[in-house]
């Protein structure tokens, strides 16, 4: 998964560079009066410096965007030998949570969240397990997790008290388990998406930099 990103990256910052280099080319054909031509003012320090300041913002967001993107392709590719058991909801409890009044341009508002806790048991090789996990790649204290009042609802209709539920776990250590195998595929695709136009706009910053140095 690194190397593909790193490819991507590489591609994404060429482009950047070409579609600069091209634009330069076109431009003094296509976009200036050959009449009158005007000579181009050499950018100052602090324009330099405002535009090196933008690059690393780019390559920064680039890098953040693709390593959020390999987390999530990271912990999903660790569920996919996962196995498959019938556990039972065991604990259900949602209690309502007030968040601290915060300023609005409408004035003050006050939101109100649900605070959730799933817990199950299931039981592999003779022995039994109980985890408060939902999403394999959830990382809660103590399995608390603050919901809108609607998800939380959601979550109390699919996980009643008493009824039986698929559990995934982990063959290799069974304490391991969730309800729920997450497919970020939406994820993955705003990410790589983000990742290529940072890169490009990084490359394209790049020409610039080079092509006013003096």
């Amino acid at each position: 998964m690194l190397i593909p990103l790193l490819l991507y990256a590489a591609i994404a910052f060429l482009a950047g560079l070409l579609v600069f280099w091209t634009g330069q080319l076109l431009w003094p054909r296509f976009g200036q009066k050959t009449s009158d031509p005007k000579p181009s003012t050499p950018p100052t320090s602090g324009q330099r410096f405002v535009v090196k300041g933008l690059l690393v913002v780019a390559l920064a967001m680039g890098t953040l965007a693709w390593s959020l993107v390999y987390t999530a392709k990271k912990d999903q590719d660790k569920t996919n030998d996962w196995s498959s058991v019938s556990g039972l909801i065991t604990t259900f409890d949602s209690q309502e949570r007030v968040n601290d009044t915060q300023m609005s341009m409408v004035g003050d508002v006050t939101e109100t969240a649900k605070e959730v806790v799933i817990i199950y048991t299931y039981q592999v090789g003779g022995e039994v397990y109980t985890n408060d996990q939902v999403h394999a790649d959830e990382r809660l204290p103590d399995g608390r997790r603050l919901l809108d009042p609607t998800d939380a609802d959601e979550l109390a209709e699919k996980y009643k008290v008493g009824e039986s539920v698929t559990v995934y776990y982990d063959p290799d250590d069974p304490r391991q388990s969730a309800l729920q195998k997450d497919e970020n595929r939406g994820l993955y695709l705003v990410g790589l998406n983000a990742g290529f136009v940072f890169y490009f706009l990084a490359g394209m910053v790049t020409r610039w930099l080079v092509t006013q140095r003096k």
